[in-house]
């Protein structure tokens, strides 16, 4: 990453008033106005080969599906796997709508040697009518092709095998839709690609209006009626399952209504924080591909006049796919308009822009309050929460604090992926877009922190034993997955705090991020109270089924506080003793952490089981949380934290 100095950074501000540059390619044409064309053609064939397959598509799940050789492929036999296009949508009112893709199996092989079925999901709508809810939660009308070469519109039951000859690599889909009073009719067919001759057809005819309304996508293996719906957890039920691959998707029709500014990426969001003249942002990319551009440079100026200056150059994080700036000495004092800018490759060598905006806001150090958003435990049921966001947009908090659980492991549907790396990556950057994707316009305009608890690890509980990998019960402490996928996640959700107060990898090296955070009069101290940890079982009397569940009413807590256990350990002590006597900059001190310091009991699970001790709340161990408290009673802190643990 390239720096710049404050004198730098001042005249660079000047500089950007004077010049010009003028937005084009992919930054213009997908913030165009809303009455666009309603044509669409896939540009798969000018994209290098990478997992992420656009800025107009949502792949469910993205780890199953990438560019080839120009083609869309679905490279995991298994059921229910859709790519919607997000800029295009089916409109309520009465109309047409044409669509036409080139399919075949993938390797090439002619569709008979293959199994499963792929084609089309047309009228996709969730139950908040929202475009992003209808990617996770939405049903949709399906019509599609067999293996066995059966065509059928609805209910794949209904394809009868030998309808159409399947002696070939590829065919050609198209699907069309007429109104017809009151009701539309739907037609499907088959062509060969080498001269547009009809395979095949079937139509369905009075399909009511109100079953064409919401999302379209491609979709591969398409499963019965009784599994759609919200529970898609069905990676391993793979019979009747094909690997398929699309090119040249189509879509036209004055049904279709065209929102481009729906579009989502390259550059996904932003986080950024503000702490004694160091601002520090990331930006989130998508997994891209080794011939894609590699770089994201930061700048700044004014969105009115459309000047912009670059002041820094940052790598993205072949893992993490961040892009992180630290700008020292910067003009905390006003407010300042930032540009993310990422060049768009292509086969043909053009290079497409594309910018995210937004605004670093001036240290509010003169504000007699300072107002901090507090958010934990999304479980992305209501995704992408639109409410939520509409009620803290209007609160206008000056500081958002995600303290944990930024979702959970079903968040998005088809559960969680574990093994290899690479796929557990893409996996987790997939519940991590949707948590960006719904907190954006809020992060891009105002500093934040995201601090990661057991699920965003895709742990129940995690007790992290100073980093050690787990060997025995989940109680016993230790992380789950690879510290490789540990760090990705810590990078994805903290690299764009303030610098750590000792910056050392904890063991299996993985990152932390505990520090101090300064801003608007207020210092933060930022707390990993789950990393260093101990593992209760085995140190504690024995509890029973599980080794942090106490259900024995007569239960003394005294027996549990033993000696040599750790709840912050001694490096965040250490941090804690120098922050509670470090007041520069600040007239009021406050603790930022994943749980609070204490727990009443409540109950647990859906059988709503009475818990009289929970280890994995902060109340454990006592010794290590009294001598915290201490520390923090010094310094007056109030303590912002999340969790269900009641204080």
């Amino acid at each position: 990453m390239k720096n710049v100095t404050r004198r730098t950074f001042l005249r660079n501000s000047a500089a950007a008033a004077a010049g010009s540059v003028v937005a084009s390619g992919l930054g213009s044409r997908l913030f165009a106005a809303e009455n666009a064309p309603t044509e669409f053609v896939s540009q798969w064939k000018t994209q290098f080969d990478r997992v992420w397959i656009g800025p107009e598509y949502w792949a469910n799940p993205m780890q199953d599906w990438r560019i080839a050789g120009g083609r869309l492929e679905c490279v995991k036999a298994a059921q229910d796997r859709t790519v919607h296009l997000l800029t295009h949508q089916l409109a309520e009112r009465s109309g047409d709508l044409e669509m036409s893709v080139r399919i075949g199996q993938v390797g090439n092989e002619p569709i008979k040697n293959g199994k499963g079925s792929a084609g089309f999901r047309i009228g996709i709508l969730g139950p908040l009518k929202d475009y992003r809810n209808s990617l996770i939660f939405g049903t949709g009308l399906d019509a599609g092709i067999t293996a066995t070469g059966g065509l059928f519109i609805g209910d794949i039951a209904g394809a009868q095998a030998g309808t159409i000859d399947l002696e070939r690599a590829k065919i050609e889909l198209r699907l069309k839709v007429q109104p017809s009073g009151d009701t539309h009719t739907v037609t499907l067919s088959a062509h060969d690609t080498a001269d547009g001759s009809q395979l095949g057809e079937s139509v369905r005819r009075n399909l009511p209006s109100n079953r064409l309304i919401g999302n379209i996508a491609l979709a591969c293996n398409f499963p019965p009626p009784q599994q759609q719906g919200n529970e898609r957890e069905r990676n391993n039920r793979k019979a009747d399952a094909g690997q398929f691959w699309f090119a040249d998707w189509q879509v036209s029709g004055n049904k279709v209504d065209v929102h481009p500014v729906q579009a989502f990426g390259p550059i996904l969001f932003s986080q950024y924080t503000l702490s004694g003249g160091i601002m520090k942002m990331t930006a989130q990319m998508p997994p891209l591909g080794e011939k894609d551009a590699q770089t994201v440079q930061l700048q700044i100026g004014t969105v009115q006049t459309g000047a912009w200056f670059t002041i820094a150059e940052s790598p993205i994080h072949p893992e993490a796919r961040t892009a992180t700036f630290r700008i020292e000495n910067w003009n905390d004092q006003r407010d300042v308009p930032f540009r993310l800018a990422y060049g768009a490759r292509s086969t043909d060598s053009s290079v497409l822009p594309h910018y995210w905006t937004g605004t670093v806001r001036r240290d509010p150090v003169d504000q007699p309050v300072l107002t901090v958003a507090d958010v934990s435990c999304n479980f992305h049921s209501s995704f992408p929460n639109a409410p939520y966001v509409r009620n803290m947009e209007t609160l206008n908090p000056d500081f958002l604090a995600f303290v944990g659980d930024q979702f959970y492991e079903p968040s998005g549907g088809y559960g969680i992926t574990r093994a290899p790396l690479e796929t557990a990556i893409i996996d987790y950057h997939r519940k991590w877009a949707m948590h960006g994707w719904t907190w954006r316009d809020l992060t891009r305009n105002r500093p934040s922190i995201s601090l990661p608890d057991d699920h965003d690890v895709y742990q129940g509980n995690i007790w992290g034993e100073s980093g050690a990998p787990r060997t025995g019960t989940q109680e016993m402490g230790g992380y789950d997955m690879f510290a490789a996928w540990v760090n990705v996640v810590h990078r994805t959700q903290t690299s764009h705090l303030p610098d750590p107060h000792d910056p050392s990898p904890i063991g299996q090296n993985i990152l932390v991020y505990h520090g101090a955070l300064t801003y608007g009069g207020v210092s933060f101290a930022v707390l990993a109270d789950r990393m260093f940890k101990s593992g209760p079982e085995g140190k504690v009397p024995p509890t029973g089924d599980r080794g942090d569940h106490v259900k024995d009413p007569n239960f003394d807590p005294r027996t549990a506080d033993v000696e040599g256990v750790e709840l912050l350990g001694e490096r965040q002590m250490k941090f804690l003793g120098d922050w509670v006597g470090d007041w520069r900059g600040a007239r009021m001190k406050a603790v930022l952490s994943q749980t609070i310091f204490t727990a009443m009991a409540t109950t647990h699970g859906g059988n709503r089981e009475r818990l009289v001790a929970d280890y994995d709340t902060n109340g454990w161990p006592q010794k290590s949380r009294n001598e915290a408290l201490r520390l923090i009673r010094k310094a007056f802190a109030v303590h912002i934290a999340g969790d269900q643990h009641l204080p």
